[in-house]
């Protein structure tokens, strides 16, 4: 079992225009070839593969963003560097801030000279408890089983504490539920499109980003799809989560053979 470090130029497309609109899920391809993908041992496996690929991502991330020195920050989409400030923080850290495309950049001092001290990610196996859930406990409640829809929040004035089925109008009759009354914030088609600062498309577009990440990256999840939800506990990746937005951590292992690991955990 190996993850797959060459994606196909549909699954690169789908995931970096997940990533462009604001997504925050991790995927993992993993190529299962051999492995019993209906038991646990197996998707323990992937499961550990998938940490093992996420803490090498963020090491290399760590490479290129950290210095003993200094530390940089992207602020993607900001209209203006008074825009980057204002968010910032501690302005006497800044060393410098410019604007590069769309996005404004920071770099700031980091007093801990310490490159470990952030972003690194740690993990450990001892403890690690799956549990085999099916394919509703997996998308969750913010998707329509039967109409295959996200439940997705109201962009209209409005209506911005009500949810629709994605694409549908936003109206009172179709509401489906509203913030004060909705359900846990739990599965997939939840952290798919609604990570703390919202994605930048929403309507039939949000619904189409969905359909074909589902078709391409998680093989039209099919209904022998074997999936399991691993607890949060093994890796300090999953701990920005934990403060409310939600932490999640699930393999899926499909008919062609491959697993795909798929983490997500973050906080505004």
């Amino acid at each position: 079992m190996k993850a797959i470090q060459q994606l196909s130029p549909a699954e690169e497309s789908v995931l970096n225009k997940y990533r462009e609109i604001g997504g925050v899920i991790d995927h993992v391809l993993i190529n299962g070839e051999g492995a019993l993908g209906s038991t646990e041992e197996a998707h323990r496996e992937a499961a550990i593969l998938t940490l093992d690929t996420l803490q090498k991502k963020r090491e290399q991330e760590v490479g290129e963003h950290v210095s003993k020195d200094s530390l940089f920050m992207q602020y993607k989409d900001c209209k203006s560097i008074d825009e980057a400030l204002k968010t910032f923080g501690n302005k006497d850290l800044i060393i410098s801030i410019k604007e590069e495309g769309k996005d404004v950049v920071v770099e700031f001092k980091n007093e801990h000279k310490d490159p470990g001290t952030y972003w690194h990610m740690t993990y450990k196996t001892d403890g690690m408890t799956g549990e085999r859930i099916t394919m509703e406990q997996f998308l969750g409640p913010y998707f329509d089983i039967k109409t295959k829809h996200l439940f997705a929040r109201g962009r209209h004035r409005d209506f911005l504490n009500d949810y629709f089925r994605a694409g549908e109008e936003e109206s009172k009759k179709n509401i489906v539920f509203s913030a004060g009354t909705s359900p846990q914030h739990e599965g997939y088609a939840y952290s798919f499109s609604e990570p703390p600062y919202s994605v930048r498309i929403h309507g039939i577009e949000l619904q189409q980003l969905f359909d074909e990440m589902v078709k391409t990256v998680l093989g039209d999840l099919p209904s022998d799809a074997v999936i399991y939800r691993w607890n949060t506990d093994c890796s300090n990746y999953f701990d920005a989560g934990k403060e409310w937005w939600g932490s999640f951590f699930w393999t899926l292992y499909l008919p062609d053979g491959r697993f795909v690991g798929i983490a997500a955990s973050t906080t505004d």
